[in-house]
This record gives structure tokens, sequence and C-alpha cells, in this order.
């Protein structure tokens, strides 16, 4: 189903619209439901239990990031097209459908401290900073990341501002001072250390974390 048109029965299906559900359970049957009970899209149903155990492995954060930003090359889009939802709602949808799949302790286990993942994925971003800060930012980041995570023989990209650490994955840019990560990485563990590594990095104001598990892609 083209992303356009399951956006469009998404929305058709809320009826009133999501702002009046006030609950996880109603936020799911308003806008989720229509594709996770059926499979609409390749989405995962809620009864696949062993489908949803094996999402709930990748991490918590990983499918919250697909929820809030969608999953590229999937019909899946950011909040489910429904952008007036809160981001705390949303997560809350999430932790409700691992709930209902099965996967209560993925929802008992504590989030990471808000400074791992900084301003947040739907933060809003400062212009770049006049002079050369955000650029020596950017590149102390990187060149941390690559020295900790990276592969032998990892290299950096340097192109329009953003540097991309090659053979992990990872997109460091900065601005004003607010260090931006994104990425699909193999290894999801990775993406908090990484975050709170570039928390880190001397006149680092704040990190705004878009890395996503890699097998976050995987819709099969």
């Amino acid at each position: 189903m083209p992303r356009r048109a399951l956006t469009v029965l998404l929305a058709a299906a809320a009826g009133a619209g999501p702002a009046a559900a006030q609950t996880p359970a109603a936020v799911y049957r308003d806008t989720c439901a229509t594709c996770h009970d059926s499979g609409a899209g390749q989405a995962p149903r809620l009864t696949d239990r062993d489908d949803w155990q094996r999402r709930a492995a990748r991490g918590r954060d990983a499918l919250y990031r697909g929820a809030l930003l969608g999953v590229p090359n999937t019909p899946m889009v950011a909040k489910g097209g429904f952008g007036a939802l809160s981001d705390d709602l949303v997560r809350a949808v999430v932790d409700y459908m691992l709930a209902a799949a099965g996967q209560a302790s993925a929802v008992a286990r504590a989030r990471p401290p808000a400074a791992a993942g900084g301003a947040g994925p739907a933060a809003t971003l400062p212009a770049a900073a006049p002079g050369g800060d955000d650029t020596a930012i950017t590149a102390a980041v990187a060149a941390r990341v690559r020295a900790a995570h990276a592969p032998p023989g990892a290299t950096l990209d340097v192109y329009d501002g953003v540097t991309t650490i090659r053979g992990l994955g990872v997109k460091v840019e900065t601005r004003a001072g607010v260090v931006v990560l994104s990425g699909a990485l193999e290894h999801a563990e990775l993406i908090e250390r990484i975050a709170r590594l570039a928390a880190q990095v001397p006149g680092v104001t704040g990190v705004v974390n878009r890395m996503i598990a890699a097998a976050m892609l995987d819709w099969d």
C-alpha cells in the first residue's frame, strides 16, 4: 500500500481524531489498530507474539524511535501520520502494544536518563552557529566515536557540514553546540553509548539522538 494511501486510511479510521483519545489503549484503537490488527502495509500484527518478541529484543528505545520518526522505506510514517500526538503519548502507546503482545518485561525496563538522548527526537534544532566552533565539535565527536566504537580502518567522510563515520553508519552534525546523531546501527546497544559519549565532548550543549537500530528496517 502506498505511504500516502496508508496515511489517508489511518486518518479516516481515526474518526474524531486522536486528540480526543486520552488513554494509550484508545489511541491504539483510533490510530494504530487499522494496520497493526490487520497487518496492512506489512505492519507487525499485535497478535504475532513471536514477531514482537524479536522486536522487543532490539530495545524499546529503537521501537520508540520508529514510532516517533517513522521507519524509512516502509509505510510507517512519523507518529503514524498523527503529528498532534505528543511524544510521551506515542511512547505510552508503544508500551501498551508491547504489553498487549506479551512483552511486559520490555515495558518494565527503566528508560535511560534524558541526558543520554539529549534534546530528544522531536527537538527543534537551532541554526548553525557562526564561526568554526560547530565544525570543531563535530570533528571531536566523530573522532571519539570512531575511536571507541568503529571497526579498525573506519574513515571519516565530511560533506556539507556532516561527518559520516564509515563502518559504523553514524552521521554527526552540530548546530550551535547541539550535536545531531543519525544513522542505522547494526548493534543497537551502541546507540545510547554513542549519545552519552557525544554529550561528554567539550563545547557540546545538547545531543539530539536520531539513531535507530538497523534491524528496525527489516519488515520481513
